[in-house]
């Protein structure tokens, strides 16, 4: 799951700006579930839990000084954790 501003859905197929090693790159990801109350999305295909996505993707460039936010993908929450509150 990540937050939904992370998602930029204007070209053709939905992408992510990925952080990794300390670069940048626009991913290509599937989507799935949407949560509205929380504002996030699935990721289906393109990104694995733990990795890192901007999430002002309409940033083409960072450069030195900018200031971001981070979101750390996080694998859904199945209704066995919402029943136990185990969220590990």
């Amino acid at each position: 799951m990540v937050a939904q501003g992370a998602v930029d859905e204007r070209g053709l197929r939905p992408t992510v700006v990925r952080l990794r090693n300390g670069k940048i790159d626009k991913v290509e990801v599937g989507l799935g579930i949407r949560d509205a109350a929380d504002e996030t999305v699935e990721i289906t295909s393109g990104l694995a839990p733990g990795d890192t996505v901007l999430l002002a993707t309409n940033v083409k460039r960072p450069s030195v000084g900018i200031i971001i936010a981070l979101w750390e993908v996080r694998k859904p929450i199945t209704d066995s954790q919402k029943k136990t509150g185990s969220f590990a």
